[in-house]
């Protein structure tokens, strides 16, 4: 797989996470030819998430893509991950950050995992503990 393709399966995966969340917590998303944009609405000044997920040949025309997303949806902050770094939004405020890593591996199982659960708890473990977690109800008196 060459470098760009590799690349372009990380940043797939970046976007698909944040499509995920949007789904989940009823945000607006758009999603374009080489561009995801995620609305993070929780409150007015939350940041929202612009990824660039292809190689651009007009650095220019992203920028007035951006510069529509944010006007449109009253942007205060946003988050951009540009894996290309020909963006420049300093006219928007934005300060460069240093670059994130990225991690790519094909996909498939990981070697030294287990495919299935052990088929028998530890001693002392019921199902409903075996995770570790318990559930927490204010109309309880926060016990569980």
């Amino acid at each position: 797989m060459n470098t760009n393709s590799r690349l372009e399966q990380a940043n797939d995966n970046a976007a698909a996470f944040w499509l995920a969340q949007a789904r989940a917590h009823g945000w607006q998303s758009d999603v374009r030819p080489g561009l995801t944009a995620v609305r993070c609405a929780r409150t007015p000044d939350d940041s929202q998430r612009f990824l660039i997920t292809r190689p651009y040949n007009e650095p220019a025309d992203v920028e007035k893509q951006l510069a529509a997303l944010t006007t449109a949806w009253e942007t205060i902050r946003f988050t951009l991950e540009d894996p290309y770094g020909g963006l420049d939004l300093t006219r928007f405020g934005a300060v460069r950050m240093p670059i994130m890593p990225v991690m790519a591996r094909e996909p498939g199982p990981v070697e030294g995992v287990s495919a299935g659960l052990p088929a028998e708890l530890p001693t002392g473990l019921s199902t409903g503990l075996s995770t570790g977690l318990s559930a927490v109800s204010p109309a309880r008196g926060g016990g569980p």
